[in-house]
């Protein structure tokens, strides 16, 4: 029964207190350790449905119809998995009334190349002796469904920031329009006392990119409390924790070579303008 009244079921699993497999980040607390016989981690999503429950508190589960109360000793992190509580198998065994017994055997292999061959060799050996495999997953295919999950997210996000980009860009391309428009007698009188056409076009690009650069060196200092902000709420709403903020010093460096073509781009055609008028054309202007 979680705090608003609601109720939820969460897998109890027996995990050995001392082992590779087990290499959770504790967010709380510690893991368990030989001698527990009440003790129980709780993983993070279970830890978000009970905020209420620090290490140290006592919990109570509903097991095959009966009460059970244990003591939290430690939340672990666990990233895309349901809701679970880890025991000692001694604690699971004595609330199982299964001594003995296991559902989920995990081998590690020292050649990557051998997956396939050892799992079928494993699933033969343990057919012989009438058990029976329900499931087989590598470790690198449970990686790339977690990795398939979150790519969803960050191919959603980098749309949106190349959607701002394009808009950015568009801007930007206006606003050297108008300002090529304001500028036509400065360029008369450029022309005038003897500056090409090719002087007055990298006038406008370079103008163009200063712009495109300065803005680029706001953005940065902005993009860091966005994007942790952004992490932790994504992070909250698709995994009950927030994401960790990574800066990438290549892409930041990615993003300046697409900021500086865009300012090219979005400066090129004002410039070409600005580079065609003579001077009768300037003088003209009104």
């Amino acid at each position: 029964t979680y705090p608003d009244g609601g109720h939820g079921i969460l897998t109890l699993r027996s995990a050995p207190p001392k082992s590779d497999f087990t290499t959770h980040r504790m967010m709380q607390g510690r893991w368990l350790q030989a001698g527990d016989t009440d003790a129980v981690v709780l993983n993070h999503i279970t830890g978000a449905l009970l905020p209420s429950v620090k290490t140290g508190d006592s919990v109570s589960l509903i097991v095959e119809q009966r009460l059970v109360r244990l003591r939290v000793v430690g939340i672990a992190q666990e990233m895309l998995t349901p809701g679970s509580a880890y025991t000692t198998p001694e604690t699971f065994a004595r609330i199982m009334d299964q001594a003995g017994l296991t559902n989920a055997v995990r081998i590690k292999l020292k050649d990557p190349g051998s997956l396939t061959a050892t799992s079928r060799s494993i699933e033969a050996a343990l057919a012989q002796e009438g058990v029976g495999v329900k499931i087989s997953i590598t470790e690198a295919m449970f990686d790339e469904a977690q990795t398939g999950h979150v790519y969803i997210l960050v191919f959603a996000l980098i749309s949106m920031a190349l959607v701002m980009a394009v808009v950015g860009t568009l801007g930007l391309a206006s606003a050297m329009g108008i300002s090529v428009i304001e500028r036509t007698r400065e360029f008369g009188v450029m022309r005038a006392i003897g500056a090409t056409s090719r002087v007055v076009l990298t006038n406008v690009v370079s103008e163009g990119v200063f712009i495109g650069l300065l803005s680029w060196l706001i953005a940065i200092p902005i993009s860091l409390p966005i994007s942790w902000q952004v992490g932790k709420l994504v992070g909250t709403l698709s995994f009950r924790v927030p994401l960790p903020l990574s800066v990438s010093l290549a892409a930041v460096g990615i993003w300046l070579a697409i900021v500086m073509a865009g300012s090219v781009a979005a400066s090129a055609l004002p410039a070409q303008r600005a580079a065609r008028l003579t001077v009768r054309e300037t003088l003209a202007y009104v």
